[in-house]
């Protein structure tokens, strides 16, 4: 991940450190989520050879390089929601929150951050998965936000079309944040 100073007054370093922490633990995510919904759809649509679903299906692995841009951008969105630095009233506890992280990914480890950027990655991760959730899952999915992550990691990774896959999921994320994150 590439913590950049995208828009003015994008500088809490806390937030920045503990995305910075978490691009392991996230990224990996926009891959598999619409990885299934891809599959899913293709169950209606058919348009996969058999040999080619059970590899779709077995595929774990991706180059990262070919999603990080999108990840960035998201990340950049929720700190540009977060500007003012503010977290909530309520926010869980180291404990609960390293408890919470343990369940989910099971690398786990917090020792790297500090109480308040331990507070920072699980508001990260919260917004992470719930945008992610609106533009992959069936109900509210963004088909060509799906379309553009499997021919950029699977059908196409590194070559000119992956490439355009790449830059069209930046412009697919800036109409969804509504916010001109772009360089």
């Amino acid at each position: 991940m590439f913590v950049l100073t995208v828009f003015e007054g994008d500088d809490n370093r806390e937030l920045k450190n503990a995305q910075h922490h978490m691009y392991k633990y996230v990224l990996s995510q926009i891959f598999e989520l619409s990885k299934q919904t891809y599959l899913l759809c293709d169950e209606v649509c058919m348009s996969l050879g058999a040999s080619e679903r059970q590899s779709l299906t077995e595929q774990k692995t991706f180059d990262h390089r070919t999603l990080q841009s999108t990840h960035d951008y998201i990340a950049a969105a929720f700190r540009y929601e977060k500007r003012d630095g503010v977290l909530t009233l309520f926010e869980p506890n180291r404990l609960l929150i390293d408890k919470y992280f343990w369940h989910r990914y099971h690398d786990w480890e917090s020792s790297a951050l500090s109480d308040i950027e331990m507070v920072w990655a699980y508001n990260w991760e919260e917004f992470f998965r719930e945008k992610l959730n609106e533009l992959t899952n069936i109900q509210s999915m963004n088909p060509k936000f799906i379309h553009h992550v499997m021919n950029a990691a699977v059908f196409n990774p590194n070559k000119a079309s992956g490439r355009a896959s790449e830059k069209a999921l930046l412009a697919i994320l800036n109409r969804f944040f509504d916010v001109n994150l772009l360089r």
